[in-house]
């Protein structure tokens, strides 16, 4: 696209040829958008280089240039916000939507200021027309905030005039807190969609000075996700950003912010847990059962209770359990209710775009055949309170709720019109943080992206690489300073836990520390990039700043056993059995090190100390078998594996056993539990197996050439 092209030389500051590209379109095109404007910026130009060529000295030609670039900057938006009204559809339906709506500062602060008086004078009114006046304001004013949000949606370039007067009207306390909400979302997706520096300005200070806390966070949001790497406003974005992000209130609300970005990315994976895991458990011990018929409770079988009388204790211990990992992982940051409410935004409701980030309210006018179907209740007014789901969940809720009301049990009915225990069982929080409320918003614009706009790119998904992937907003050029190295670190770890490898790495690119943590993450990124040597200079740096931190002893020992690098990971293990000599695995792992570095006696006598401690772990047991086939000692092995055959079989007891015998002087046996193990293991290769237990050959005497043979015994 050539408006594309006319972008990249205004970010390259090549004013010529962003014209050029641009002059075919608004040739013999005077009812263009901007056409006007882009005449006069380029006869200025044509003007600025005459004088350049006359020799005419300006010590403002800096300024001037730098002007005509952003003026361009503005025209090509307003292009390419034309183009896309007329060819996406999602822009497409906003214009419709707004139907040139009056956007004069003055109509839209009166009609806003007006509605929240004329719903104060309700309560005046007498109560026979109060019930129809209140429709008819909400109706009114539902048709207006709606076509407001559509018309911001697709509003052109912003000015300076602009800029203020909507930073005063999301921070006055005149206009509706939802109606706020609203605007700054629709302001937050235009500037997504093509920047705007007064927008972004616009987002920057709503968040510094609005009393309203949900309307600051949707303006954090908005910030971050709005941020341009264009370096025609690099300075400018920066001096705006820098005194946000450069206190520590602020950097820990950036951090928690980024955390909560990438849980909200983890939530198919989390509803993959919640419905392999969790679900099944909970239907299985629910009294309540689905068919075509509705929904019905289940009979009590009279002959269950007298057989098993703490059945149903028992059941609803289990569901309670259930239900209790589903609400630590959300407590933890999971999104736990986005599988399940992804598949509940099929209503006309959510055809409406501004309806995806509209606060809820139990008069929005699309809720009136809920309140009918559910009479005088205080369901939807219990729903404006529930504090689990964001917004766009709780109207999923009550438009479902309308359409299964009939099917509901008696009971069940009385206690949903009752606007009792709606919800999990699970207690709020009593104050309703920064943290927590920006959680939920995210939650919104992450399922308006993944539902509403999931096979549609007419506004880049945030959340995916394949999109502008803005909600990993951290690796942005704004954070890569050394204020932001320990924030980075804790993010850093957050990662790795997650398992978000590919994060980790994005992130350790934008910053450096000398901290043991920071040697392991890079030893961990050279690691799977295969750079293996690389990852222990890492390793062994982390050792040396921190020698007793027992994270990087045990990470670095994995890699260690994966390596075969038996004398650091001797050295690891040895120093967890100091720090922490009740941690069984370690100790297994170290007699592991001493084996496969020929201190077989040493790894022996700890065995036996660890059998006589808990003669009931097996795995120590096989770790003991192992010691005594690596020290010469099959016989005495056998009977272990004999043992832990009869009680707790292993598929891979096949190999060890094999190799009892070969150490006994019986090769001939071990080939038939060789050949049993390769049966247990089809795809697996005994050369790779021969290759990983060298030391237990080189220990017992069994040559290379024994070893070619027994391959070769087994091929016949």
């Amino acid at each position: 696209m050539n408006i594309g092209t006319a972008f990249e030389h205004l970010s390259a500051k090549q004013l010529d040829e962003a014209i050029k590209v641009l002059q075919p379109i608004y040739d013999g095109k005077p009812s263009l958008v901007d056409y006007d404007k882009f005449i006069a910026i380029a006869n200025d130009y044509d003007l600025m280089c005459d004088y350049m060529l006359r020799g005419f000295k300006d010590p403002a030609r800096e300024g001037l240039y730098k002007s005509l670039l952003e003026r361009l900057y503005k025209v090509t938006a307003n292009l390419l916000l034309s183009w896309n009204c007329k060819n996406k559809p999602t822009f497409v339906d906003a214009f419709r939507t707004a139907d040139q709506l009056n956007l004069s500062h003055s109509f839209v602060r009166s009609v806003l200021e007006n509605f929240v008086s004329d719903i104060a004078m309700l309560s005046l009114a007498p109560e026979a027309e109060r019930k129809n006046k209140e429709t008819e304001l909400y109706e009114r004013h539902q048709t207006f905030i709606e076509r407001l949000f559509n018309a911001l949606l697709v509003s052109r370039q912003w000015s300076e005039s602009d800029a203020k007067f909507y930073t005063d009207l999301l921070t006055s306390p005149t206009i509706d807190a939802s109606d706020q909400m609203l605007i700054v979302s629709a302001i937050s997706l235009s500037a997504m969609t093509i920047y705007d520096a007064k927008k972004f300005s616009t987002l920057v200070n709503v968040y510094r000075h609005a009393q309203e806390e949900k309307v600051r966070q949707r303006a954090l949001v908005g910030c971050v996700l709005s941020l341009t790497d264009d370096p025609l406003f690099v300075k400018e974005q920066a001096s705006l950003m820098d005194e946000l992000t450069a206190s520590e209130d602020m950097k820990r609300e950036l951090l928690n912010l980024q955390k909560q970005m990438f849980n909200c990315m983890d939530a198919e994976r989390d509803n993959d847990k919640i419905q392999r895991d969790i679900i099944p458990n909970i239907m299985k011990n629910s009294d309540l059962q689905f068919n075509r018929f509705g929904i019905t409770e289940k009979e009590n079988d009279a002959l269950e209770n007298i057989l098993h009388p703490d059945a149903d204790e028992h059941k609803m211990e289990m569901m309670e359990e259930s239900i209790q990992k589903m609400m630590k992982m959300q407590q933890q940051g999971s999104d736990i209710y986005f599988g399940g409410f992804s598949k509940m935004k099929r209503f006309p409701f959510f055809d409406h775009i501004a309806n995806w980030f509209m606060p809820f309210s139990a008069h929005h006018p699309g809720l009136k055949e809920v309140a009918q179907k559910l009479g005088d209740s205080s369901f939807l007014d219990k729903m404006t309170e529930q504090g689990l789901f964001c917004e766009s969940d709780k109207y999923s809720l009550a438009l479902t709720m309308a359409q299964i009301i009939n099917q509901l049990p008696a009971n069940i009915l009385e206690v949903i019109k009752s606007g009792d225990g709606i919800g999990l069982p699970v207690s709020e929080p009593v104050d309703y943080t920064p943290d927590f409320l920006r959680r939920l918003y995210i939650q919104d614009l992450y399922r308006f992206f993944e539902v509403k706009l999931a096979f549609n790119k007419d506004i880049a998904n945030p959340f995916k690489k394949s999109g502008s992937y803005k909600a990993f907003f951290m690796i942005h050029d704004l954070f890569v300073k050394e204020a932001y190295i320990e924030p980075k670190m804790s993010l850093a770890m957050f990662l790795h836990k997650h398992k978000h490898e590919a994060n980790l790495d994005e992130i350790l690119e934008t910053f450096y520390s000398e901290t043991a943590t920071y040697q392991v993450f890079r030893g961990l990124k050279s690691e799977r990039e295969g750079h293996e040597s690389e990852a222990l200079g890492h390793f062994l740096a982390a050792i040396g700043v921190e020698p007793d931190n027992t994270w990087v002893l045990k990470t670095a020992g994995v890699f260690a056993l994966k390596r075969k690098d038996y004398g650091l990971g001797l050295h690891c293990y040895g120093k967890l059995c100091e720090l922490l000599p009740d941690v069984k695995p370690y100790a297994i792992n170290h007699c592991l090190c001493l084996i496969a570095t020929g201190d077989t006696k040493t790894a022996l006598n700890k065995a036996y100390e660890l059998d006589l401690s808990d003669e009931t772990d097996n795995r120590v047991k096989r770790l003991l078998a192992w010691a005594l086939i690596c020290n010469g000692n099959g016989e005495k092995a056998l009977h272990i594996y004999n043992a832990l055959t009869e009680t707790d079989p292993l598929p891979d007891d096949a190999l060890n056993i094999a190799y009892a015998h070969w150490v006994n002087g019986n090769p001939s046996e071990a080939k038939n539990y060789l050949v049993q193990w390769k049966i247990n293991h089809p795809d697996a290769k005994l050369e790779e197996e021969f290759d990983n237990d060298y030391y237990m050959f080189e220990q017992n005497g069994i040559t290379d050439v024994d070893r070619i043979l027994m391959l070769s015994a087994l091929k016949v």
